[in-house]
């Protein structure tokens, strides 16, 4: 009847066929070989590759769908739709929207138009890199990076994280650091560039003597929004760095700012803090900038003892040595920063 219906109205085109039972869709693969025929699951076990010759999708618990298991059934050339249970939360969308499913089954399809709509305005990138954040205090993370009010606990600077995906969406870029785990990328680097992101973390900075006033951004990958101005005879304290396509981006009290316009001045302090300057010195030449007053950072030259060259080192073990050296470096700011997340938390 549902077939003769379908027929009659010239409806092929407009319909899906869902349902809990195989022997159904059998029948409806014979009857309506163009509609889609989309397979209810509630277990793992009914996933074989005898249902999966009659149907075209499978429709699956959101407690079971894993991005795993999207993907492995994307290779198999089947779409994903996902359905929960009857108890349906709007809570379970913040995590479903993460998943690269097809379509859904809800009781909220307000919920789900908005998130597809944003989703579709955004661009997703593969990526399969680790990186940190470089930046003296932790940065918050999201449950999805379509609504930032959605906050999960802080990214702790230096911390070795793996980068699946970025997110580009409203001006903005985000990098998936975990599974519903979203970051903002503007001080999260990946390890190709940790090497020289990290040597001028907490530095000193000012403007270069020719140039009277220089405008600061909300973010170095979309300067577009201005947040404030960089202005003359003032020192700044370097807050974050981000290192990217032969430019150099520092974060300092107005906002982000490239590094072009500043002269940097690498501090004399006792203790491991010359390891900053030591580092800048063992760059590779393409990767010094030349705005550092090394006149002003001479002092620290007396710390220098040349630690091992870039060149002796493969650039994952270069980037497991700079985080760790950091660590230590940093340890101070870090054991405050996280003092402070414990109390928002």
């Amino acid at each position: 009847m549902i077939a003769q219906s379908v027929q009659k109205y010239h409806m092929q085109d407009r319909v899906m066929v869902h349902s809990f039972s195989l022997e159904s869709l059998k029948e409806m693969q014979k009857l309506l070989p163009d509609v889609p025929r989309i397979f209810i699951v509630g277990s793992l076990k009914r996933i074989n590759f005898d249902a999966l010759q009659y149907v075209t999708a499978i429709n699956i618990s959101s407690e079971l769908v894993t991005p795993d298991l999207v993907n492995q059934l994307h290779a198999l050339g089947k779409k994903v739709f996902v359905w929960d249970e009857m108890t349906e939360k709007q809570q379970s969308w913040n995590y479903i929207v993460n998943l690269p499913i097809d379509g859904v089954v809800t009781n909220y399809p307000a919920i789900g138009a908005s998130y597809q709509k944003m989703k579709d305005d955004a661009r997703l990138d593969a990526i399969n890199e680790d990186g940190a954040l470089i930046s003296t205090k932790p940065v918050v993370t999201f449950t999805n990076p379509y609504r930032p009010d959605l906050t999960r606990k802080k990214l702790t600077p230096f911390k070795q994280v793996h980068v699946s995906q970025k997110i580009d969406i409203d001006n903005q870029a985000f990098y998936q650091i975990g599974e519903n785990r979203f970051v903002s990328a503007d001080a999260v680097n990946l390890n190709n560039t940790l090497p020289t992101a990290s040597v001028f973390l907490n530095q000193t900075v000012r403007l270069k003597g020719s140039v009277p006033m220089h405008v600061a951004y909300a973010s170095p990958l979309y300067p577009e929004r201005t947040t404030g101005m960089i202005l003359p005879n003032t020192n700044y304290q370097i807050q974050a760095v981000r290192a990217m396509s032969g430019a150099l981006w520092f974060k300092l009290k107005p906002g982000w700012v490239q590094s072009s316009g500043l002269l940097v001045r690498f501090k004399s302090m006792a203790n491991d803090s010359h390891f900053a300057l030591n580092r800048y010195l063992t760059l590779p030449a393409d990767q010094r900038i030349s705005t550092v007053d090394l006149n002003a950072s001479l002092p620290a030259l007396k710390y220098f003892h040349h630690p091992i060259a870039p060149e002796t080192k493969a650039a994952d073990n270069l980037g497991q040595d700079i985080l760790a050296h950091a660590k230590v470096m940093f340890a101070p700011l870090i054991m405050s920063a996280n003092a402070t997340n414990k109390l928002e938390g």
